[in-house]
Formats: structure tokens, C-alpha cells, sequence
């Protein structure tokens, strides 16, 4: 008992969502138990309000193209539903591969050198379409 005692979570963002209070993973939280007061202090550090201030606006326009894309070339473009599909498919793998190679080419920069990786985030914003 004593190590699971030891292994709780001491995440703070998820302390916050159980007001406070340690808890283990397992269970449910009923919404009465839920905290929002303390889950808005994550956003007083600046750096966590600018992450999720960037994040919003580029999370939606992929979240939409995954979502209609396949409906959309198979109802309007006339497309079958496997082909539509493998596009949708082949859309998610090439995007997972970019951000990991994306995250491996900005770590090489910033090893080299620091002022690198804001120079190559310049470059390819101003690059692209």
C-alpha cells in the first residue's frame, strides 16, 4: 500500500483538476469534485498562456481536414470511399512525419547553435504557401 501511496500522480495540472488533492489514476472524477479556479492558475505562467494561446488556432484547421476531408472528396469530388480514405490516410502519415523530422532538424539546430532554430522557424513561415 505504501508504494502505491508513493506513486501517485503529483502532476500539478492534474492536482488542479481534482482541486488540489492527490489522487491515483484509477476511478472517476465526478464533475462536483473538479476544480477550474486552481486549473486557471496554469495559465499565469506566461510561457503555458503563449503555448495554448499558439496552439487553439493551429489545432482547428486539422482537426476540420481530418474530420471532412474524406466526407468531402468522396460526396462532392465524386471520389469512392476507400480512395478518399487512403488520402485522409496518407495526409495524417506525412504530417507525423514532417513534425518528426521537423522535431529532429530543430534539435540538430539548436545543438549547433541557439540562434539557428528561431532563423529556420522564420524561414519556413515565410516559405510557406
Amino acid at each position: 500500500k505504501q508504494a502505491m501511496e508513493a506513486a501517485e500522480i503529483s502532476n500539478p495540472a492534474f492536482s488542479a483538476w481534482l482541486g488540489g488533492e492527490s489522487a491515483t489514476p484509477s476511478g472517476y472524477v465526478r464533475m462536483e469534485e473538479l476544480d477550474f479556479t486552481k486549473f486557471v492558475r496554469i495559465l499565469d505562467v506566461r510561457t503555458n498562456m503563449l503555448i495554448f494561446a499558439q496552439a487553439l488556432p493551429g489545432c482547428m484547421p486539422l482537426s476540420c481536414i481530418t474530420t471532412f476531408l474524406a466526407d468531402y472528396l468522396a460526396v462532392e469530388q465524386g471520389m469512392q470511399v476507400q480512395a478518399s480514405t487512403a488520402v485522409t490516410a496518407v495526409f495524417g502519415v506525412s504530417c507525423l512525419c514532417f513534425a518528426v523530422s521537423g522535431g529532429l532538424l530543430g534539435q540538430r539546430l539548436y545543438s549547433r547553435r541557439k540562434d539557428y532554430l528561431p532563423m529556420a522557424i522564420a524561414a519556413t513561415t515565410a516559405l510557406a504557401p
